[in-house]
């Protein structure tokens, strides 16, 4: 997501979650992991990604 003066100017999709997220993580390895209402772990690999910084 991009803003510029409080508003979005870009959103894109970087994938699918098997349940809604309640929060999100970072473990000490500097990775992303996302937990769901159901209190399922996930952690977020976007090495196949075509996001660019």
């Amino acid at each position: 997501m991009r803003q510029e003066e409080g508003k979005v100017t870009l959103q894109r999709d970087i994938g699918l979650a098997p349940e809604p997220p309640a929060s999100f993580g970072q473990g000490p390895d500097g990775e992303l992991y996302i937990v769901g209402y159901l209190g399922t772990i996930y952690h977020v690999d976007l090495s196949k990604s075509p996001l660019t910084p």
